[in-house]
This record gives structure tokens, sequence and C-alpha cells, in this order.
């Protein structure tokens, strides 16, 4: 069975979220379920505030996958490409590059696991207006067996 988010609420009617992770046991001959529960209250406020910094930093910030998909983006980079998020979301990010920054950023794809930062200054296209000189950094890193 698989494990899912849930809130377990408490004798004084307190909410907490927990990871539920049931499983089927067979006790003196009885199946029964039996519930793992694990408090994730700190696990969601770190991620809220997480999200806090994403929406409001002053930088653009695309997070994209080992291909260079977006997969987010930052407030601020929407409004720096003059696109929606969710017009962001799924497209190849060397499209924001200049011609010759495509190709610098397809070989700084090629060497992402080599644990540096990459930073370079290219051309920002933009969706609605001029080109906008930037400094494009990238640097991977990975969140459970997911690398980004």
């Amino acid at each position: 069975m698989p494990i899912f988010e849930t809130h377990l609420v408490l004798s004084d009617d307190k909410m907490i979220p927990v990871d539920t992770d049931p499983c089927l046991v067979e006790i003196e001959g009885e199946r029964r379920i039996l519930l793992h529960l694990r408090d994730i209250h700190r696990k969601k406020a770190t991620e809220t505030r997480s999200a806090m910094i994403f929406e409001y930093i002053e930088d653009g910030i695309f997070i994209t996958d080992q291909n260079g998909i977006v997969l987010m983006a930052s407030k601020t980079a929407a409004e720096i490409t003059g696109h929606s998020r969710d017009e962001i979301i799924g497209l190849d990010i060397s499209q924001f590059h200049s011609d010759e920054g495509g190709q610098r950023w397809q070989n700084v794809i090629r060497h992402a696991n080599d644990e540096e930062a990459h930073v370079y200054e290219d051309m920002l296209q933009k969706n609605d207006g001029p080109e906008l000189s930037v400094d494009w950094a990238m640097a991977s890193f990975a969140v459970g067996s997911e690398a980004y």
C-alpha cells in the first residue's frame, strides 16, 4: 500500500500533518492493518518557508530536469521572461538563451554532475520585448534519487 499524507486529529482537536504508511499484517491468523504514522509538521513548515522564498526572491530562478525542461519557475523568472509561470513549465530552458548561449547551456548540462556551479553571461530571450543581458548560474542538486 502506498504512503500518503493526511492529518491526524488529536484529542484537543489540534490537527497535525502525518505521513501514513499502511501495511497488511497477519496476527494470530487474522489479517490486520498496521498503520505507521510519521509527524511531518516540521517538513511541512520547511516546505512553506521554501515556497515563500521561491515566491518572493528577486532573482529569476528556474528548476529544470536533467534535460533542461523547466519544472518550476520563480515569480520573478516569469516576470522577466514575459511568460506566465504555467507557460514556462515544460519549456526547454535553452529557448530563453541566444543561439550561442543555448550551446553553452547544453555544454553545461553535459557536465552538470561535476558538482560545480557554472556562471556565464548571455542574453535572455523575452517573450514580449527586447533581449535582456543576464548572468546565468547553473548548479545541479539532488533530492532523494531525483537529480535537478
